[in-house]
């Protein structure tokens, strides 16, 4: 809060001038923030096809989540990306903010809490504008990769006039676009970065398509895509079985695929997606009386992404497994019908006298993509000047941001199934597909208004300086609404974000700020905030730090303070998302699950070596969650500290060396996370199929079909929880 001539603070901050980021050779912000030693696991990028928030890019300082790094824009709030991390974590888009107009980036690698609230609990980067400009500057840049892809353009001018000295105001536009093609993982060959095939090193081939793994292996029991599609019949156990049919000359026989002969590319996989922005930013500052100036605002800043991932795929599901997912959305929760995926009598790919079921990739439909555009607009007027002895700052903001996301490729397996009922033949496409890969398109929003009325002023000389005082009131509401389509909502696709989140939010805080330089070359500086929210009541938290110069060479500093993050909308309010937690066992299909001494009572477990009376497949599967709110939820707490020194043997030189550490508490969790432990407890199984006929294995180590009341799991019932013992040393570094 309160200005001073040098950032060699006693918390460590990092500054990015406007020359470093022009020298840096990026585009944008989000990858110079991407590439900061202090940006550690947990961060975001758009090249992550299966992101719940897809599309955007996050930071996560300290190795802590994206939901524990406060982003700023001019020291403000900036409204959330409207998609949440997993589901859960809110956090800032840093792909939308623009680089044009960015006059420096500040990174403070400390808890804040105390100065800025909730999710600081690791750190704040404050993007700040340029506050005039006067003149013009335009420039063009693109460049391409050594393979000749991943090309990147970018145009971008700023353009400003007024003397606020002469003229009494100042004015500029600046207007950035940007694109940058894929780059795919198929364009990048050799060992051993890309390299799928490890066969002739005495390991495996894993190239799409490849069979020789599954013939030699002796397990005798998989289905591997193909170049062509084949057909099985219910009898099988592999690809190399008797009755299997190979109808197309792409994979022409189980001998062609045992031998490696139907692999394919699947280009489908990215290392770069296909990213564009358009950002345009406004500024009006003007001279009003005294030394008071208004100064108004406005951006909107466009990002988009193109997120492509692999075919869809037939797999033999048989009747002993068949097709279901969850749909969900606000107020109900159901499944969808059992689809058992066959190539019926009739059809004209099978000219047997029993149904068949399909194996390979549905090549027809395209790739599996993911669309994403988001605009954020934003509109901010502030007022600054001197009354009564303070210096005075007022701000009030308004921000919308939407999301448009749309999935391309995917597969109706009800629909594909009516198609095959009607003599659909793989491949043919036209009016007989049509309805079975139906582009599903979602909007979500995310609005934020925030009010601060800050204030400081020198209260008395000390030996070492002016001893300054800083107070602040601030007000900020956010409304979420992160709801998907009804198509979205159905269950009839494998939609890889199926989540909803909606629910309002708002804070009241008060802080204060003390810089006291007790002796030249000592400073103190305490800090404390208190916020009330709506939800869950008020959170203060207390910040100290002292900085010591005892030779201007040297410089020694150290923070202790406290943080904490509010649950969002995502976590207490209305919200709920699907996932797969893999390697769990049933206790109802695998019985003997239930001799774990260590979780007798639970109905998911940990997997286990299936032994007789158990289907194999459910000893070690992928459960499906449904997770939920909890409206009880209370506040992540954290402490951190940090110290260390800053060395300048001469001026060109600052080096900074410091440690830290951030524990945090009452982590707000899924119970499933935690499904081997004692305490919480793993969710009850809440749905099944129904009778199912499964292979249960016997005493002699053979299987036997038997028809089970009880059916295969389909989702469990989850809620977040913040277990106060489970206290976690998230982030411990020098």
């Amino acid at each position: 809060m309160i200005k001073r001539t040098d950032f060699e603070t006693p918390s460590p901050v990092q500054v990015i001038t406007s020359q470093d980021l022009q020298q840096s050779g990026y585009t944008t912000v989000q990858q110079v923030l991407a590439n900061l030693s202090a940006n550690g696991q947990g961060t975001l990028s758009q090249g992550f096809s299966g992101a719940f928030a897809a599309g955007a890019s996050g930071i996560a300082l300290r190795g802590l989540t994206v939901g524990a790094t406060l982003t700023l824009v001019d020291s403000e709030r900036m409204v959330a990306y409207p998609l949440t991390d997993d589901g859960q974590r809110s956090f800032v888009d840093t792909s939308s903010i623009p680089l044009v107009a960015v006059d420096r980036i500040d990174v403070l690698k400390d808890g804040a809490s105390a100065e800025y609230g909730s999710d600081a609990m690791a750190g704040v980067v404050n993007v700040v504008l340029k506050k005039t400009y006067t003149g013009a500057e335009f420039s063009a840049d693109a460049g391409t990769s050594s393979h000749h892809d991943g090309s990147t353009e970018r145009l971008s001018g700023i353009f400003g006039s007024g003397d606020l000295a002469s003229d009494g105001y100042n004015a500029y536009l600046a207007i950035e676009w940007r694109h940058q093609d894929e780059i795919w993982n198929s364009s990048r060959t050799g060992q051993p970065w890309n390299q799928l095939n490890w066969a002739p090193e005495g390991g495996t081939n894993s190239t799409p398509g490849a069979g020789s793994i599954w013939a030699n292996d002796g397990l005798g029991t998989s289905f591997p895509a193909a170049s062509g599609y084949y057909l099985v019949p219910a009898s099988a156990t592999s690809f190399q079985s008797p009755g299997v049919i190979f109808p197309t000359s792409a994979c022409a026989s189980s001998a062609a695929l045992a031998a490696d002969e139907c692999t394919f590319t699947q280009q489908g996989f990215q290392i770069q997606p296909q990213t564009g922005n358009l950002n345009i930013i406004g500024r009006f500052t003007k001279n009003l009386v005294g030394d008071w100036q208004a100064i108004i605002t406005g951006s909107m800043f466009r990002s988009e992404a193109e997120q492509v991932g692999a075919y869809q795929v037939m797999a033999p599901a048989g009747p002993a497994n068949p097709i279901q997912f969850p749909a969900y959305g606000p107020g109900f929760l159901t499944v969808t019908s059992p689809i058992t995926l066959t190539v019926p009598v009739g059809n004209p790919m099978n000219p047997g006298s029993t149904p068949l079921y399909p194996v390979g990739n549905l090549f027809e439909f395209g790739y599996a993509a993911d669309e994403i555009a988001t605009t954020t607009d934003r509109l901010f007027v502030d007022f600054k000047g001197t009354a009564i002895g303070w210096d005075l700052d007022a701000n009030i903001g308004d921000m919308y941001a939407r999301t448009d996301q749309t999935y391309l490729g995917l597969v109706n397996y009800q629909a594909l199934q009516t198609a095959l009922d009607n003599g659909y033949v793989f491949g043919e496409g036209g009016a007989a597909a049509a309805g079975v890969s139906t582009p599903v398109r979602s909007e979500m929003s995310n609005s934020m208004q925030v009010v601060d009325l800050r204030g400081t002023r020198e209260l008395m000389t000390l030996p070492g300086g002016p001893l300054s005082l800083g107070l602040g009131l601030g007000f900020n509401h956010r409304y979420l609404d992160s709801t998907q389509s009804p198509l979205a909502e159905s269950g009839d696709y494998q939609i890889i974000n199926q989540a909803y989140a909606y629910g309002g939010q708002t804070d009241l805080s008060a802080y204060g700020e003390i810089v006291a330089p007790i002796i030249k070359g000592l400073e103190l500086d305490l800090a404390e905030r208190y916020d009330h929210y709506n939800n869950v009541g008020g959170a203060d938290v207390p910040k100290f730090g002292v900085k010591y110069s005892p030779i201007s060479q040297i410089t020694l500093r150290g923070t202790w303070g406290k943080g904490f993050r509010a649950p969002n909308p995502a976590e207490y309010s209305h919200a709920a998302s699907a996932y797969l937690l893999g390697d769990l066992a049933d206790s109802m299909l695998c019985p003997s699950s239930n001799a774990n001494p260590y979780i007798p009572a639970y109905n998911l477990n940990y997997p286990v070596l299936p032994t007789a009376g158990d289907v194999a497949t459910f000893c070690n599967f992928p459960a499906v969650f449904v997770q939920g709110t909890n409206p009880a939820l209370q506040p992540e707490r954290s402490t951190n500290y940090t110290f260390g020194a800053i060395f300048s043997p001469v001026e060109q030189l600052n080096l900074a060396v410091d440690f830290w550490d951030i524990k945090v508490s009452n982590l707000i969790v899924s119970p499933s996370e935690f499904s081997a432990l004692p305490f919480p407890p793993a969710p009850v199984v809440n749905a099944r199929t129904g009778p199912v006929t499964l292979p249960v294995l016997q005493a002699n180590g053979t299987s036997v079909l038997e028809t089970l009341p009880e059916g295969e799991p389909i989702y469990s019932l989850s809620s977040y929880e913040t277990p106060a013992r489970f206290t976690s040393t998230a982030s411990t570094s020098t």
